[in-house]
């Protein structure tokens, strides 16, 4: 199952298991970790796939308030509060321009649609955490499906494998026109040094 193949390793301590497994991909439900073999075992297929997907979503209202609790802390004048309001109106802009489908080929649907969740399908080019000059740009972003995976096998795993995707040709093209925009402290940043050389090199 790729869904929890794209998780964390660990170890599974699903009691109906008993594979004593360690270090091995897993995907937790409330206090159990179950693996690959526990959902293969499993009489409701679909019904583990369905709390997977609750997990997600539980997970994901976490990461939102922790956000805005961030945000909130740093409340202290008015300034903190325009680069808030201008992130999510950012968001409102992006989500008019998305086309509902994940851009990396796999044919997903986004979540455009979705009032909750459709800013996970927005997905920096240029992490708005480190590059500040870009973090609002309108083109430093591409659409990633959030359920499938897309989004996070992006931020999480080998850019080397950027080049593969059906949008590379934009994110290239998004790239020469974004690193001018940037400080010469970011372009100093690995992450910048490493795209520039995958832009150029796979031409």
């Amino acid at each position: 199952m790729n869904t929890i193949a794209r998780h964390k390793t660990g170890n599974c301590t699903n009691p109906e298991c008993n594979c004593g497994g360690v270090n091995i991909p897993v995907v937790k439900i409330g206090r159990i970790y179950y693996c690959l073999n526990s959902r293969n075992k499993m009489k409701g297929k679909e019904q583990f796939d369905k709390q997977v997907k609750k997990q997600k979503q539980r997970n994901a209202i976490v990461k939102d308030g922790r956000q805005l609790r961030k945000e909130d802390s740093k409340l202290l004048d008015g300034k903190a509060a325009k680069r808030f309001e201008d992130l999510q109106q950012w968001f409102t802009t992006r989500r008019r321009e998305m086309t509902g489908k994940c851009a990396c080929g796999c044919n997903r649907v986004s979540s455009k649609d979705d009032n909750r969740f459709y800013k996970h399908s927005v997905a920096h080019l240029f992490p708005k955490a480190k590059f500040e000059s870009v973090r609002t740009h309108p083109l430093n972003w591409v659409e990633r499906a959030f359920w499938g995976g897309c989004h996070s096998v992006m931020d999480d795993t080998s850019m080397d494998r950027w080049v593969n995707y059906d949008d590379w040709e934009d994110i290239k093209n998004k790239f020469y026109e974004l690193a001018p925009c940037l400080t010469d402290e970011e372009r100093g940043l690995k992450f910048y040094s490493q795209l520039e050389k995958l832009v150029y090199s796979k031409t």
